[in-house]
């Protein structure tokens, strides 16, 4: 209960097309789900606090800040894309190496070492440590794929 308005304005600022509150004139005594309803006047007041966002702008200068802005991130994602590039065929040489040397291909001490490195390095940068832990787990994951694919390529091997 005490989330719905919180709720209910992401649900607004995500452009969503309703809401659904469930109300009740005495929410203790309603037949289900009495602890997430609310009274009328509750709904009343909430209804009052929601701030209605446009999904649009209007104001042409706006608007051509807005895609200035976006031309600078979709900048910024090309690069964060090169850069993945470069990481990739990093990992590619990492398998090609564990391949030769006969390794496997995860390490629990190095997945450990990364993951809290990792976080601790977003920490000081001022990056969200739970951001960071989500986006190494897929590279991660990604970097497991490409190394078993390069480990079990058997086109490089002696009949």
């Amino acid at each position: 209960k005490k989330y719905i308005l919180e709720t209910c304005q992401t649900a607004y600022d995500l452009d969503m097309d309703g809401l659904m509150i469930e109300t009740h004139y005495h929410p203790t005594k309603a037949l289900s789900d009495a602890e997430q309803q609310i009274t009328p006047e509750e709904l009343h007041d909430l209804l009052d606090k929601l701030i209605l966002r446009q999904s649009k702008l209007q104001d042409p200068k706006k608007n051509q800040s807005l895609d200035s802005m976006r031309v600078e991130i979709d900048g910024e994602d090309e690069r964060l894309l090169n850069v993945l590039i470069e990481r990739m065929k990093t990992v590619d040489k990492i398998g090609g190496f564990k391949k030769e040397n006969n390794l496997t291909i995860f390490q629990i001490d190095r997945w450990y070492e990364i993951i809290s490195s990792r976080k601790l390095q977003s920490e000081e940068l001022g990056l969200d440590p739970k951001m960071a832990d989500e986006i190494f787990r897929i590279l991660h994951k990604y970097s497991i794929q490409r190394q078993t694919r390069i480990l079990h390529d058997k086109s490089d091997q002696q009949d």
